[in-house]
């Protein structure tokens, strides 16, 4: 298991976002040490892709860079890959 500071493998690019970027590979089962607690990465995240840092309810917008770019079709988790469906 791999412990890691939030900011060395993601950017959040605004406050209230809900999803981080990732400025590097993330791989599976890395804990982070993320804005509002630990919480780990199911999944391998590639550079430049999302990831969910704060529960997300289905129905809710996600929102990077303080716009919605997508609506949460199921419950979402911190450390949870974001992709279309």
């Amino acid at each position: 298991m791999t412990h890691i500071q939030f900011n060395s493998i993601a950017r959040l690019a605004d406050n209230d976002d809900n999803v981080a970027i990732a400025t590097q590979r993330i791989e599976l089962d890395t804990f982070v040490n993320g804005p509002d607690g630990q919480f780990m990465i199911p999944h391998t995240v590639l550079e430049g892709h999302r990831f969910v840092i704060k529960p997300i309810s289905a129905g809710d917008p996600l929102f990077s860079w303080a716009l919605p770019f997508g609506t949460a079709i199921r419950d979402l988790s911190p450390g949870e890959y974001v992709c279309n469906e």
